[in-house]
């Protein structure tokens, strides 16, 4: 068994308050950036998830949710905020009448993100050292600067690519 080291896959940057580690190299500059302007982990943790959103949309985004764990060190309480994504209010168990195609594409294959509910949830109970639009500002300027994608987005994207050129809501 050959063994590959995690910074193969990982972007890590030190910080005097900490360490950020992210899917993509902006994202962990973004995190790392917050803690050096004095934000929180929790600060740098919602900022550099949402620029993973652009820089790796694979691994996450505005469109779904997270689940997050915050252990407060002077406490020594523990806290969990589940923002994962739900069905909407009218889904039923036979929605998708046995067409597996229906709850992978489409409308019905769509849940009700609590990505960004959850960000501002935590920022507010656990964060708030820097201002909210310093948290979104990055992920923005990635957004009309561009960013290059990873390999591994590239092959999943080539895997669908007659599905994604076929897709209006996507022209």
């Amino acid at each position: 068994m050959k063994f590959v080291p995690l910074s193969k896959f990982l972007s890590t940057i030190p910080s005097p308050k900490g360490v950020v580690v992210t899917n993509a190299p902006p994202c962990a500059q973004i995190g790392g950036a917050i803690l050096r302007k004095g934000g929180t982990a929790v600060d740098a943790a919602i900022a550099a998830m949402l620029s993973e959103g652009v820089a790796a949309p694979n691994t996450m985004g505005v469109g779904g949710g997270f689940i997050m764990t915050i252990y407060k060190k002077d406490t020594g309480v523990v806290h969990t905020l589940d923002s994962r994504e739900v069905a909407p209010l009218e889904a039923t168990e036979d929605m998708f009448g046995g067409d597996t195609n229906l709850c992978t594409r489409g409308g019905l294959s769509a849940a009700v993100p609590g990505e960004l509910k959850g960000y501002w949830e935590v920022y507010q109970k656990h964060g708030g050292a820097v201002p909210w639009k310093d948290l979104l500002q990055p992920s923005i300027n990635l957004c009309k600067n561009g960013v290059p994608i990873s390999t591994f987005v590239k092959r999943i994207a080539a895997l669908d690519v007659e599905v994604l050129s076929n897709d209006e809501g996507l022209k």
